[in-house]
């Protein structure tokens, strides 16, 4: 048999469209779960809970933040398939913004997601989340000064 012959007999054969059609279906359902895909859902627990704008509060207010609650919080995530893959405990954030924040006292205020780059928050749908406030203490800024003088015992 000639190596064109051998040839021919192989891709005329019915072992060889059997093999490249299960490779295309392969590749197509990969394509298809990745990009679009159905609605998934996955939980996420202990997401770092972080203060925005706490410098200005005590710099220009003279507050500060004390006697947080919770660190942390859970949350359940809806979304297609490549948004909920790309995310983790690690990469969500909750955002408080203390912009607003403008007396001493015990708050409770609600938190935003922050997702990593490339994540669309139009993607995303937040199933539930625990605790759905955190509370924390806004306490008065409060500076004393005192006086430190070194002494120094022995020689070089």
């Amino acid at each position: 048999m000639t190596r064109r012959a051998l040839i021919n007999k192989i891709l005329n054969g019915k072992l060889f469209w059997i093999i490249v059609s299960v490779i295309i279906s392969v590749l197509l359902w990969m394509f298809v779960t990745t990009t679009e895909g159905s609605e998934i859902s996955a939980g996420f627990s202990g997401i770092k809970v972080e203060f925005i704008g706490e410098t200005a509060l005590r710099e220009s207010r003279g507050l500060i933040v004390t006697g947080v609650e919770n660190n942390s919080v859970s949350v359940r995530l809806s979304g297609n398939r490549r948004a909920i893959s790309a995310l983790s405990d690690h990469n969500i954030i909750a955002q408080i913004d203390l912009s607003t924040v403008s007396r001493p006292g015990l708050m409770q205020w609600p938190y935003t997601l922050t997702y990593p780059a490339g994540v669309n928050p139009n993607d995303i749908t937040v199933v539930n989340r625990f605790p759905q406030v955190i509370t924390f203490t806004v306490d008065n800024l409060r500076t004393k000064t005192v006086e430190f003088r070194g002494r120094l015992d022995g020689t070089v």
